[in-house]
Formats: C-alpha cells, structure tokens, sequence
C-alpha cells in the first residue's frame, strides 16, 4: 500500500480559496501489511492551522478510481465506516486514517487531502 499526500491542484473541484503557503504531508508513503493486520495513515498540514481546513482521506485502486474513504467530523465514504477509523487532533495539526483489518481489495494508494472551510 502506498500513500500521497496532495492539496488543492490535484483535487481542483474541491477547492475554492486562493492557494497560500500550505503543505499537506504524508508520513511514510510506502507500506507493506499482510492480510489482517492494522496499518495507520498519517499526514500534517504545514503553514497553516488545520483548524481552518476539511481535511480528507481517499484512495486510488488498482482500476484507477479515486475513492472518498473520509472526511473529518465522522463522515464515511460507502463500505468504509467499521473498517476505517479517521481522526484529527487539530492541536498536533495531524490527521490519521486506520485501516483495522487490511484484506486484498485494500490494496491502493492513499491520498489525504485537504480544502479550505
């Protein structure tokens, strides 16, 4: 598994607010887990208080499809709450994504983004 981090530019529908000095990055970007274990995905914002931004987890399969996994505040893409937990701990400016149990068809690149409130 893989994980990206990216902001505005590659998600460009999502964003409204002109870019500033912000950085979106992403701990670790490749990771190997075997089928059942935990793995947590981890990104900070850099420039800027997450406080003032939605943050985002999605993932791109092996079909090429970028999927919506997350999005702070408890809300879950479709099939993904009980096997994902995200979390935001806005006074680290850290934002998190656990994947509880990885099975095959988790296998993807993990992206976090983020869009201005």
């Amino acid at each position: 598994m893989s994980s990206k981090a990216c902001g505005c530019d590659e998600f460009p529908g999502d964003c409204t607010a002109a870019r500033s000095a912000v950085l979106v990055r992403q701990d670790a970007l490749d990771k190997t887990v075997r089928e059942g274990e935990e793995v947590t995905f981890s990104c900070s914002l850099e420039g800027e208080d997450m406080s003032n931004y939605w943050m985002y987890w999605y993932r791109k399969g092996e079909q090429g499809t970028l999927t919506w996994i997350f999005r702070q505040g408890g809300y879950y893409g479709d099939g993904f709450q009980g096997r994902f937990e995200g979390e935001v701990k806005s006074f680290e400016n850290r934002f998190t994504l656990r994947l509880l149990q990885a099975a095959r068809a988790d296998r993807a690149v993990y992206y976090c983004a983020t869009r201005p409130r």
